[in-house]
Formats: C-alpha cells, sequence, structure tokens
C-alpha cells in the first residue's frame, strides 16, 4: 500500500516504511498519486475509443427532456388534474344524496341528506340536521344552495310534501346557503 508524509511529500509504493526519512515524521496510508503525477485509470473502467481513457457515463434523455418540456409543470398540471376530478367527483356523490329526497319521507330524514355533519361545527351553532326530530310535526320549507346544487324542499306536519331540484341556476356561486323557513303548527297561512 502507497504511503505518504503530509509534511514534506515524501511518497513511498511500497508498505515498509513506518516513519518519513526525510524529516522523520510518520506516513500514512494513502491512494492518490504522489503529487505532480497524473493518476492511474480505474480499473473497472471502460476506457474511450478515441483517448484511451475512462469516460463518464451520459445520462439518458428521457420523453419529456426530448420535448424541452420541464417535469415540474407536468407534474403541477397532473396535481390540477387530480385535484378537478376529485371536485367533480364529490359534487356529483353530493347531487346523488339530494336526490335521493322524496315526498312523503319524514323531514328530519331529508335534512340528514342536505345536512351530512361533516365539516366544521360550532358549539354555539345548531347544525341543520340537529333542528328536527324524528317526531317532528312542523311546517315550512328549506332552500338549500351548494355551489352547483339548489334544492328546495316543502314539508307540512313533518312529512315532504314537495320537492324542486332547481340544478345549477348561477345564483349560489361557491358558498353553502341555508334559508329555512318552519312555520309552528298553531301559526295561520291563510296570507298566502
Amino acid at each position: 500500500m502507497p504511503k505518504v508524509c503530509e509534511s514534506c511529500g515524501f511518497y513511498s509504493a511500497d508498505n515498509a516504511p513506518t516513519a518519513c526519512p526525510t524529516c522523520g515524521r510518520p506516513v500514512k496510508f494513502t491512494l492518490l498519486p504522489p503529487r505532480g503525477a497524473a493518476a492511474a485509470p480505474l480499473a473497472n473502467a471502460a476506457p474511450d475509443a478515441n483517448t484511451g481513457t475512462a469516460r463518464a457515463r451520459r445520462q439518458k434523455e428521457g420523453f419529456l427532456d426530448s420535448m424541452g418540456i420541464d417535469p415540474r409543470i407536468v407534474g403541477i398540471v397532473v396535481m390540477i388534474l387530480i385535484g378537478g376530478a376529485l371536485f367533480a367527483f364529490k359534487q356529483y356523490a353530493k347531487r346523488e344524496r339530494l336526490e335521493q329526497i322524496q315526498p312523503g319521507m319524514h323531514i328530519s330524514q331529508a335534512v340528514k341528506l342536505i345536512d351530512t355533519g361533516r365539516g366544521t361545527n360550532h358549539p354555539k351553532m345548531v347544525r341543520l340536521r340537529d333542528r328536527f326530530a324524528p317526531d317532528d310535526t312542523s311546517s315550512g320549507s328549506i332552500d338549500y344552495q351548494d355551489g352547483g346544487n339548489h334544492l328546495v324542499v316543502h314539508w307540512e306536519n313533518g312529512i315532504v310534501t314537495r320537492v324542486e331540484n332547481k340544478g345549477a341556476d348561477g345564483g349560489g356561486g361557491g358558498m353553502r346557503r341555508t334559508k329555512t323557513t318552519i312555520t309552528s303548527p298553531g301559526d295561520d297561512d291563510d296570507d298566502d
């Protein structure tokens, strides 16, 4: 094994010396060639046909590199497409859930289909689904808008009588809006 003296630069190709014959300091093992000498080629490297030296491997060019497209842009586009698909699926599932509301069902069941109970809930607010008990006998209407869904549910004595699915009428925007009008059993409805 080659050894070298770091202070004076003495170089020995064999493993015999333990101290530098020039300055007397200890010599250390090295893989480097002597100072000023060129390094020998690696044993496993294939030599270049033209120069006889080992050549660094060229990185393969990918499909996007040949077209001049940055892979990060492709990643961003894919993420936007996935986000759009998830939003569309969520809107489709919500529309399917709202279409299950039919005349003849109890208002507490209909409201549970409108308000699934997901999302943020403040302790001082009563959720729409918690306003109606299974034995509720009130009358009224709910005007529900959420993105592309606009639904009006009318009920009397706790039973849904009419459902108007207006679809996307452009009035809802992206916000969730619910307008509930409840008429208690003792109120007069002759003002229509």
